[in-house]
C-alpha cells in the first residue's frame, strides 16, 4: 500500500456526491478518463474498492464511506488552496500607497470619507502617516502629503486645496449667559496647543495677547483640545468645521487667518491612474468636510 493521492482523494469525494462519474467530470471539468484514472489509481494505492459501479451511477463502499468520511475537513481545507492562492497572486506584488498629513486632517477630514477610497481603488493598500514634515516625502518614503503651509521644495509639485478656516471657540456652560462678544482670551481660561508646533500662528497669538498664565491645557490633538473645550474647560483655537460640528460656539471678536492647505506629491506620480484616484479623492474630501 502506498500514500494516497490528495487530488485522487477529492476526486473521489465529488464522485461519491454526484454519484456519477460523467457528473464529476463536468464538475471538475475534466474526462471522465480522468476521473476512472484517479479513482483506480487510488483504490490500487490502498488495495481497496472504493465505488460500486453500476449503470445506475456509483456509490461508496463501507471501506470508500469510511475514508471520504476520515478526509471530509481536509478537503474542505484543500478546496480552499485555489482561492487562498488567488487572494495572494492578486495582493503579493502591491505596494502601498504611503499618506503623509497631519492627524486632524486624517481622521476629520479623510477618514470620513475613506468608503469613497476604497471604492475607487479595491485592490490598493494604504498607509497614512500623521506628520507635519516634507522630509518623508523627498526621500520617497511617503507618495503624496497634505500640508499647512506652502513648501518651498522646488523639485514637488503642489496644488493648493481649500483653505480651513479657524475660530476661537466657547461652550456654552463656560459662556453661562453672557453675550459671546463680551468673552475676553485674557479673563478665561484657555485649552492651547502644544509648544512643539512652534512659531505657529496660534502660539503667536497667545504671546500677542500675553495670556500664558490663562492656559490650563496643552495638547498636540486638535481633538482633544475640542473635546476639553466641549467640557467647560476652557477656550480653544479650533478650525471651524470641528467646532461648529460639536456643537461650540465661534468668538467673532477674534478673527483668525485660515490656514492654507497644499497637496504636495512627486512629479514622477502625476499621470499614475491610481495616484491621479487619490488625489481627487483628497480634493473631493476637503471640499465635502469644508463647503
Amino acid at each position: 500500500m502506498s500514500d494516497p493521492d490528495w487530488e485522487a482523494l477529492r476526486t473521489l469525494g465529488i464522485v461519491a456526491d454526484t454519484g456519477s462519474m460523467s457528473r464529476a467530470a463536468e464538475k471538475l471539468g475534466c474526462a471522465v478518463s480522468t476521473i476512472t484514472r484517479r479513482i483506480d489509481g487510488l483504490e490500487q494505492a490502498l488495495g481497496l474498492t472504493l465505488l460500486h459501479r453500476a449503470r445506475g451511477g456509483v456509490v461508496p463502499t463501507e471501506a470508500g464511506a469510511a475514508i471520504l468520511a476520515s478526509v471530509k475537513d481536509a478537503s474542505q481545507f484543500l478546496n480552499q488552496v485555489p482561492r487562498l492562492a488567488k487572494h495572494y497572486h492578486r495582493f503579493e506584488n502591491r505596494r502601498p500607497v504611503r499618506i503623509s498629513a497631519t492627524e486632524t486632517v486624517i481622521n476629520e477630514i479623510l477618514m470620513p470619507h475613506i468608503v469613497g477610497l476604497r471604492s475607487s481603488c479595491p485592490d490598493a493598500l494604504f498607509e497614512f502617516e500623521s506628520s507635519f514634515e516634507l522630509s518623508s516625502l523627498e526621500f520617497g518614503e511617503t507618495d503624496l502629503a497634505i500640508r499647512l503651509a506652502r513648501p518651498v521644495q522646488s523639485n514637488l509639485i503642489m496644488r493648493k486645496l481649500p483653505s480651513i478656516g479657524m475660530s476661537v471657540f466657547i461652550n456654552t456652560t463656560q459662556l453661562a449667559d453672557r453675550d459671546p462678544a463680551d468673552v475676553r482670551l485674557q479673563d478665561e481660561n484657555i485649552v492651547w496647543f502644544d509648544q512643539g508646533f512652534g512659531n505657529i500662528a496660534e502660539n503667536r497669538l497667545v504671546e500677542e495677547l500675553g495670556i500664558h498664565d490663562r492656559i490650563t491645557l496643552r495638547s498636540s490633538s486638535v481633538r482633544a483640545l475640542a473635546i476639553a473645550c466641549s467640557h467647560g474647560q476652557g477656550l480653544a483655537l479650533l478650525p471651524n468645521f470641528l467646532g461648529k460640528g460639536i456643537g461650540l460656539i465661534p468668538l467673532a471678536q477674534y478673527p483668525i487667518a485660515p490656514r492654507d492647505v497644499w497637496l504636495v506629491y512627486h512629479p514622477e506620480t502625476r499621470n499614475d491612474p491610481a495616484m491621479r484616484k487619490v488625489r481627487r479623492w483628497v480634493v473631493q474630501s476637503f471640499r465635502a468636510t469644508l463647503a
